[in-house]
């Protein structure tokens, strides 16, 4: 023992000398008396080795250390507080941090002495009053133009059919006890009706069955969810504009029956000199009858494209984020959030997938969410709530079990009732296109079974297409989003 110790101080001291020359080493303390106190040795001789080892095994560290406290030493002290500002903020870029940081100050330091900016803010605001101004004379103008259009075409009816009243049913007497249909007042005279109704909002049923067939019959039609219109059922609405203006995304839900069963067209041809004749006028038919949708079939007609910049629905970035980078290459700028907060919410759930296609446990965690973490804003009001599931039997679940709540507690029963008031839905993905809520509240459904398998059978989303189902349901929250989920 005694030579084990002789030789380790016999290294500690070949140790010290080769650090002699680096003044940030100072092992003077373990000179003198000290080192020749065999037994205090011997009782830390352990602890000793780890010291040497770490400081050995860290030594570039130490030196970058240094050379690091040398230098804020040498700072003045302001520039030491700027920098412990930094180090606190845990900024992953400093350099963005410290422009921020620097162009802040400057700017509420010399705010008063920047007398261009508030000339500039002062004609901003001069600016804005006057188009206030300017669009409520746009307003006046066009209620005076249609008001002298609507007395001519009155002026018009009277003069050829007789008394206005009678088609309008005006009143309910003896003398214009009558009832017109709407589809026959708009056949009697459909200027006269466009004059009182210029702006005309119907789906593709509606408009086939009491609209004219008149190809350009109105200036302008505009088709609004286009990926959802099939082309046979908006073909004779589509006639009925002199331009058409198809609105939708490509990235979003198909026609409702897309996912349903395939539509196969079979035809047959008896005469092959016909089918010759006729090759290729069928060839076009079959290739428009072939496309998904209206959208698709403008998309790829060569239709002039004009897409949206901003996402305008959600109100922090990162509700879009996922679908801006997987759907549309990020190209869709988010609306910033106004104040620091998580709008997104994960609860790993890890309910059974049962055989009737139901995932009680995560019905249950959505219940939770919907009566105990669902508060009403500082005006009392309930923000909108949507609830969206994987399956229509989970969300025909969630609806028993929110009756069921309701029908347990008056309390409940009352909140229930405010939440519908403020827009409350319940909804499966493949209806969901074209809502948008405050809150979003996703069951995903699917998990292991009772035999502790997963199947990675997702219903729609499985198909080729059926990204676009998703895309949907991950989009319509427009402050927060609370997912519950059971997949592994």
């Amino acid at each position: 023992m005694k030579e084990a110790r002789m030789n380790f101080i016999s290294q500690y001291q070949n140790f010290i000398a080769q650090h002699k020359g680096h003044s940030y080493f100072n092992f003077d303390f373990l000179e003198g008396e000290k080192i020749k106190n065999y037994s205090m040795i011997h009782r830390n001789l352990e602890s000793y080795q780890e010291i040497v080892k770490e400081l050995l095994s860290a030594f570039s560290a130490f030196q970058d250390f240094f050379e690091w406290k040398s230098f804020f030493l040498s700072l003045a002290r302001n520039q030491r507080t700027l920098l412990i500002a930094l180090i606190k903020s845990n900024a992953t870029n400093w350099e963005c941090a410290l422009e921020s940081w620097y162009y802040d100050c400057v700017l509420s330091k010399y705010e008063n002495e920047l007398g261009p900016f508030h000339q500039n803010n002062r004609l901003i605001k001069e600016l804005s009053s006057l188009n206030q101004s300017l669009k409520q004379m746009q307003r006046n103008k066009i209620a005076d133009l249609w008001a002298k259009r609507q007395l001519t075409s009155i002026k018009k009816f009277k003069s050829q059919t007789g008394n206005i009243n009678s088609l309008y049913n005006y009143k309910k007497n003896k003398q214009y006890g009558r009832k017109n249909s709407l589809r026959k007042i708009i056949h009697t005279d459909f200027d006269l009706f466009t004059d009182f109704f210029p702006v005309v909002m119907v789906n593709p049923v509606v408009s086939s069955s009491i609209l004219p067939l008149k190809e350009g019959l109105f200036d302008i039609i505009i088709f609004d969810e286009a990926s959802q219109l099939r082309l046979e059922d908006t073909y004779t609405a589509y006639i009925r504009g002199k331009y058409k203006i198809i609105s939708g995304d490509v990235h979003q839900m198909p026609p409702s029956n897309y996912f349903g069963k395939e539509i196969v067209l079979d035809i047959e041809e008896d005469d092959e000199d016909l089918e010759k004749d006729t090759n290729g006028m069928l060839d076009d038919s079959l290739e428009m009858a072939d496309k998904e949708s209206l959208l698709q079939f403008g998309v790829d007609s060569g239709f002039d494209k004009s897409y949206l910049d901003f996402h305008y629905r959600s109100r922090h970035p990162y509700l879009i984020d996922f679908s801006n980078a997987a759907f549309y290459g990020s190209r869709l700028t988010p609306m910033p959030e106004k104040y620091a907060y998580k709008p997104i919410r994960f609860l790993q759930v890890n309910g059974l997938y049962e055989k009737n296609r139901t995932n009680p446990a995560e019905a249950k965690s959505v219940i939770d969410i919907l009566f105990n973490h669902i508060h009403p804003k500082e005006n009392g009001d309930y923000p909108s709530i949507g609830i969206a599931t994987f399956n229509i039997d989970q969300r025909n679940l969630i609806l028993e079990m929110i009756q069921d709540e309701c029908y347990l507690e008056e309390e409940k029963n009352r909140k229930h009732e405010k939440l519908r008031e403020s827009g409350l839905f319940v909804k499966n993905l493949e209806n969901i296109q074209g809502d948008e809520r405050d809150i979003i509240i996703i069951s995903t459904t699917f998990g292991l079974n009772s035999e502790g398998k997963f199947r990675q059978n997702f219903g729609p989303i499985n198909q080729l297409k059926g990204y676009k189902l998703l895309n949907v349901i991950i989009t319509r929250a427009k402050h927060r989003l609370y997912l519950c989920t059971s997949i592994p």
